[in-house]
């Protein structure tokens, strides 16, 4: 078993995942038991919570839209501080929408699901409250500076949002770019059981091999929008250090305060 991977730990926890363990170019490691990436938090029973209380929970960083967090909002540990960091205005990410929703929406041609992902990878580099969203971010990872405290960061399917945070974040410590794409991928492992249920519920329902490839490619993660993302990094600004400087607002000095506080 993955030793990064939290689901079998918890009873309703889906692609909780440790960031620790990652080695940097220069040789050091990511701290365990300092930062979390997961999907949503709104189904954790009260052992889950208790299991992220002893794992050093302090922060949650929630970049779920309005809408999404008013429907199912956090369960966490009491003392946790909650933080409302929308990445979009609204779910971009179709993650949230009911499968009769995106049978409406993107039900019409086999790659509709696909194209709306292409999209958000795009929109996720260029809208402002997006890099607003993602400055806030690291600004909660500098403030976490004390040993055995966790920073959490998540969305609804913890892989498109959360995604994209988690490869910046593994960027500015200088983690190279084979092993970010590895963990960028690594949701599709963690969650095809759920994934797979999902399909198998559609099928059940006769919907259309439309509504099925849509929905896989929106549930998914592929290189082919990580690498989207990134090609519009280097339109935008040349280079992803320039564009976390540029457009993040992270300086070379917050960067090497985050490496103090991850790496060891």
């Amino acid at each position: 078993m993955n030793e990064r991977i939290l689901d079998p730990f918890l009873d309703a926890g889906r692609n909780f995942r440790e960031l620790g363990g990652y080695k940097t170019q220069e040789g050091q490691q990511i701290k365990f038991h300092k930062i979390l990436r997961s999907a949503n938090l709104a189904e954790l029973t009260p052992k889950d919570q208790e299991f992220l209380a002893n794992y050093g929970l302090k922060k949650d960083i929630d970049f779920r839209s309005t809408a999404e967090k008013n429907k199912e909002p956090d369960l966490v540990p009491a003392g946790v501080e909650y933080i409302f960091n929308p990445v979009f205005k609204e779910d971009e990410t179709q993650a949230s929408k009911s499968s009769n929703d995106i049978e409406k929406q993107f039900g019409f041609a086999f790659d509709d699901g696909y194209k709306q992902m292409i999209k958000v990878y795009k929109d996720i580099i260029i809208d402002d409250k997006s890099k607003k969203a993602y400055r806030l971010f690291f600004d909660h990872l500098l403030d976490n500076s004390e040993d055995n405290q966790v920073a959490l960061f998540h969305c609804t399917a913890g892989k498109d949002r959360t995604g994209m945070a988690a490869v910046y974040f593994l960027w500015a410590l200088g983690v190279d770019q084979a092993t970010i794409k590895q963990d960028y991928l690594l949701t599709n492992d963690v969650i095809k059981s759920y994934v797979d249920s999902r399909i198998e519920e559609l099928e059940a329902k006769n919907v259309s091999s439309q509504t099925i490839s849509s929905v896989r490619a929106l549930m998914s993660v592929q290189e082919d929008y990580l690498d989207t993302a990134k090609k519009t990094i280097i339109t935008e600004t040349g280079s992803m250090e320039n564009y976390l400087n540029e457009a993040i607002g992270l300086s070379k000095n917050e960067i090497q305060d985050l490496k103090k506080i991850y790496l060891r």
